[in-house]
């Protein structure tokens, strides 16, 4: 015993010390095969040299710190925000996330206006499109903003909750399927993470978040390695690009069928930002893929949509590093104002539309 511990003290030393990793108790657990964050989080997120950040999460599993009414009041429009870790705000304060500062853009441009951050870190469009389902609409948002990002399609190859039948429909997996799915790779996770203790070693030992991280990765590259495997080479174009558009299609049936509106929203990794070509760059060259079809279903299904590319490129210009982290991928608190403020003028137009146009229902 005193030779593991030193042992597990030795590898926390050199963690620190030549790999410092983040700090941070588990945000997700898994609800009808569906992500979810957990409820009622106060923690810090920390990541050594980068940013220590507050992340504060209600009992109705939204990022906020206060309740929202089942019912949005007569007066208040109600947005509510589907997305992964760019919605959620990763590596940023509760205020700093591009929901909550939307919700204060709305507020001071348009009128009373709540939005529910409804971001959960590492999912996909067609766990975006079940969470709605299962829980966002039962608060009844008049507006539903799907926040897509350049890896949701991978996210959605990796965990597939949503299948393509044989006349090329889309449509989502049982809960049973889900949950069989997900049982394959959570059981021993949830064993560990329900232990005496376990978010306190989260939240102190970056030994154990290497660890956990490194594993969750390996499942995630396994599960979509074998996906691409069984769907081919090109497994992106015949099985990823499909599925996104048949999970927006799904969504909007959803949204529309509870009396709201879908919006739907691209946002850039840095690659694109920052100038990389898609011959260089496979990123770029797939969220090139993703905006064509996001904005031919889009423009089928009359949802309206805007890709942020070529707007955070101009904003960002002569500004390298400035919208997104060194620590990875995800946009700093700057970046975040400026998704913000993009996406409220898209919904800023929406709103005033609907106003203006007598044969489309209102939104209040």
């Amino acid at each position: 015993m005193i030779a593991s511990v030193l042992t597990l003290l030795f590898g926390e030393i050199f963690v620190r010390v030549f790999v410092p990793t983040q700090r941070l108790v588990p945000l997700n657990e898994v609800i009808l095969g569906v992500p979810a964050l957990r409820p009622d989080i106060r923690e810090v997120h920390v990541v050594p040299h980068a940013f220590s950040v507050s992340y504060t999460t209600n009992a109705q599993r939204f990022r906020s710190a206060k309740l929202f009414a089942p019912f949005p009041d007569s007066r208040t429009i109600r947005v509510a925000v589907l997305g992964d870790s760019f919605t959620f705000g990763w590596g940023a304060n509760d205020d700093q996330t591009y929901p909550s500062q939307l919700e204060r853009l709305l507020n001071s441009k348009y009128g009373p206006a709540e939005v529910l951050n409804a971001g959960i870190p590492g999912i996909g469009t067609g766990d975006e499109a079940l969470w709605y389902d299962l829980w966002v609409r039962r608060f009844h948002p008049n507006l539903v903003i799907l926040t897509v990002v350049p890896n949701d399609t991978d996210d959605d190859l990796a965990r597939p909750l949503f299948t393509i039948d044989a006349s090329g429909g889309v449509n989502p997996k049982s809960a049973v399927q889900r949950e069989r799915f997900q049982s394959r790779t959570l059981t021993a996770r949830q064993f560990i993470t329900e232990l005496p203790g376990y978010d306190w070693l989260a939240k102190h030992s970056e030994l154990l978040n290497l660890f956990r991280g490194t594993m969750s990765g390996l499942i995630r590259r396994r599960h979509l390695r074998d996906t691409r495997a069984s769907a081919g080479p090109a497994a992106f174009e015949t099985v990823g690009l499909r599925l996104l558009g048949g999970e927006v299609r799904w969504l909007d049936q959803q949204v529309r069928s509870s009396g709201a509106q879908l919006l739907v929203v691209f946002v850039p990794f840095r690659e694109s930002v920052y100038g990389q070509a898609s011959k260089t760059n496979s990123v770029v060259g797939e969220s090139l893929a993703m905006v064509d079809t996001l904005s031919r279903v889009c423009a089928q299904s009359n949802i309206p949509f805007r890709d942020l590319t070529s707007e955070m490129r101009s904003a960002g210009a002569g500004q390298p590093a400035l919208f997104y982290t060194k620590y990875d991928m995800h946009p700093t608190p700057v970046g975040y104002q400026v998704i913000a403020d993009l996406v409220s003028s898209l919904v800023l137009d929406e709103l005033h539309s609907r106003a203006q146009s007598p044969g489309l229902a209102k939104v209040r």
